[in-house]
């Protein structure tokens, strides 16, 4: 939610993932994998609604 509320999927992004990760207190390549893990899980549920 910090990720989509910080504006990070806009184009351009309006925070860039080291701030987010700066942000929930993690180092960068682990923000990266938790935001990809979510959006993985966003995927599936839509894709398995249509």
């Amino acid at each position: 939610m910090i990720a989509f509320n910080h504006g990070y999927f806009e184009n351009p992004k309006k925070i860039k993932l080291e701030e987010i990760a700066e942000i929930i207190g993690v180092s960068k390549a682990t923000a990266s994998d938790l935001l990809r893990r979510a959006v993985k899980k966003v995927i599936k549920k839509y894709v398995s609604q249509l």
